[in-house]
């Protein structure tokens, strides 16, 4: 009976009348010690509701980051991929048609001035010289023999023997075969150059960029071989849009970051800016070289070029985290944490609409809706509502 009444509220005892309870105890004695007791009891539970709401009302106090907002520089980054290449581009091909017999370089080789490449087959040029050289040696014979017969008709006709008409027509006859044999002379020289066409050299010292043959493959005069890489300066290729091309000149500077050499970056200027797009749509070409010599940037390496131009703003410009804006019906909004003059490191939340720029990775612009030195949430927005009093931790390194 006594674990009874101790299962409704403490504030059931003060409905029962003193009747009932002498009913149940018998005498007053009794009822004093029943009354000590309910008290000893109760009073762990009172301060226990007490104790947890103080809990809760100091919950609502949240710690939330946040950072001073300042505005951007008036210099606007401008970021787009680029590829290092060397600056002197070599495509190699051969003079002749043929069919290839040999590769002699790999992708990625280092090849001397003069180091073969490839080889065509040689036996029909080899043909070709034997022919040339058989002609020109009957060309000779067909002009000694005409230098000798003039001579003949010359003595005769001295002598009275032989008419003026003989003599002419043998000096005519003289100039045709020596004629013959300055084209048979011609005929050989190009039948030696064809045979050396037949190997296909390196025009300086270079690397192999890339190979477009295989031995025992039919290739074409004119057709590219082989692209080589030569010299050691680089270049870096990019496309900018046209919004971005008229600011362009060679004066330009730009930042480069190569993903294969770590944080580090290089100076480049512009050296080439393209007139006509690209297939790209309305991207043109831009072209960059290196200020200073960077042996580790290899041809092919992917790069991002960075141009930092000057802008002029009517506003000012506050690039926030992306983790700071946030989107309902009402359109974007930040929480501004205004502090708390009579509470050091608390402050109130308050709601501001703003609009927003460009989009990076980690950031996004505020074009209007802030002021400097506002104190914008930055952390803890999901767990905050306007008019709440919050607990301020500034974000590091602002």
């Amino acid at each position: 009976m006594l674990g009874f009444l101790f299962l409704p509220d403490y504030l059931y005892f003060q409905t029962i009348s003193p009747e009932i309870i002498m009913i149940f105890f018998g005498n007053r004695r009794k009822v004093v010690v029943f009354f000590l007791l309910s008290a000893a009891l109760l009073t762990p539970l009172l301060s226990g509701c007490s104790k947890k709401e103080t809990e809760t009302k100091e919950e609502l106090i949240r710690p939330v980051r946040y950072l001073i907002a300042q505005p951007d520089s008036n210099v606007r980054l401008y970021r787009y991929p680029g590829t290092a290449r060397s600056k002197v581009e070599s495509k190699q091909s051969f003079r002749v048609p043929g069919l290839v017999t040999q590769v002699a370089v790999e992708v990625g080789d280092r090849i001397k001035k003069g180091g073969l490449i490839a080889k065509l087959e040689q036996a029909d040029y080899k043909l070709r010289l034997s022919s040339a050289e058989a002609g020109l040696e009957q060309a000779q014979a067909n002009a000694e023999n005409a230098r000798l017969t003039l001579e003949r008709i010359k003595g005769l006709y001295d002598r009275g023997n032989a008419s003026i008409s003989s003599l002419d027509d043998m000096r005519s006859k003289k100039s045709s075969v020596d004629a013959g044999v300055r084209a048979a002379k011609s005929q050989l020289d190009l039948a030696h150059r064809q045979l050396g066409y037949t190997q296909l050299q390196s025009p300086a010292d270079c690397l192999v960029a890339q190979l477009n043959t295989e031995a025992d493959e039919n290739v074409a005069a004119g057709q590219v071989v082989a692209v080589l890489n030569c010299g050691d300066e680089v270049e870096i290729t990019t496309a900018v849009p046209a919004t971005l091309i008229q600011k362009l000149n060679k004066s330009v500077e730009a930042q480069l970051k190569f993903s294969a050499l770590g944080e580090q970056l290089f100076v480049a200027t512009v050296n080439e800016v393209g007139i006509a797009a690209t297939e790209f749509g309305s991207m043109y070409p831009v072209t960059l070289m290196l200020k200073t010599a960077a042996p580790q940037i290899q041809s092919g390496m992917s790069a991002e070029v960075i141009f930092q131009m000057p802008e002029t703003r009517d506003t000012p410009i506050y690039s926030v985290p992306l983790s700071a804006v946030s989107e309902d019906s009402s359109g974007r909004f930040v929480y501004v944490a205004e502090p708390l003059p009579n509470r050091k490191g608390f402050a109130k939340v308050k709601r501001a609409k703003v609009t927003v720029g460009r989009l990076s990775s980690t950031t996004i612009e505020i074009i209007d809706g802030l002021n400097s030195g506002s104190h914008v949430i930055t952390a803890g927005v999901s767990r905050i509502n306007p008019g709440q009093v919050v607990k301020l931790k500034r974000m590091s390194g602002v």
